[in-house]
């Protein structure tokens, strides 16, 4: 990451106590503009969250990001269902891996990029 003034690292540090973490992978998630905005000013949590595979596509469950204070009321739950970008051999490699018995998909970090 650069070192500009607004660049933002939201680190799960429970996920790296009680997990052993065996691979690292970078995926896009798809947010709305709010939320965006939101996790710049750092309003954004990963305890408690976590990644599943479900009809070929991967979604982050349990991250929560706060109500931006400047957006419009909206529907939009703060822990809805976010999808998450990766090439598809590596969705399916994963997908694999955590059909294996102890395995799970874990969000380690959240950045702007």
């Amino acid at each position: 990451m650069d070192s500009k003034k607004n660049t933002v690292s939201i680190t799960n540090r429970k996920a790296f106590h009680d997990y052993e973490i065996i691979e690292e992978h970078e995926a896009g998630i798809e947010l709305f503009g709010w939320e965006v905005k939101s996790i710049r000013e750092g309003a954004c949590q990963l305890k408690g969250s976590h990644i599943v595979v479900r009809s070929g596509e991967m979604k982050i469950l349990d991250m929560h990001v706060s109500p931006y204070k400047f957006a419009p009321e909206s529907d939009v739950g703060t822990k809805r269902e976010r999808k998450l970008f990766l090439k598809k051999n590596l969705l399916l490699r994963l997908e694999q891996k955590t059909q294996e018995t102890g395995m799970t998909l874990i969000p380690a970090r959240v950045y702007i990029k």
